[in-house]
């Protein structure tokens, strides 16, 4: 176990003593015809957006999920949230992932 802070967008940082359990970083591009620039100046091409997506286990017995990105180009700012389920939360999100 180790105490952890993790970042959010707007809020305060997450912070708990856990274990991270499993955690995955992704790119995904999106396809733009154009798009404004950090300078409002109009430019054509794609985005990309770089995630990384982590579950951790609390001490106490709950989970938290926590996602960090950025785009590139930076159309919008770079992005955290997290969120804490407890077990009860978290067999239910499983279910309902299943289910998809």
């Amino acid at each position: 176990m180790q105490d952890y802070s993790l970042p959010r967008t707007g809020d305060t940082p997450l912070k708990f003593r856990g274990e991270l359990i499993v955690e995955q970083a992704f790119t995904s591009a999106f396809i733009l015809e154009c798009y404004l620039d950090s300078n409002d100046q109009l430019q054509a091409g794609d985005s990309v957006i770089r995630a990384t997506i982590g579950l951790y286990r609390t001490e106490d017995g709950g989970f938290i999920y926590h996602v960090h990105g950025r785009y590139a180009p930076s159309l919008w700012p770079k992005y955290a949230t997290g969120r804490l389920e407890t077990a009860k939360e978290h067999r239910r999100s499983l279910r309902h992932l299943e289910r998809l």
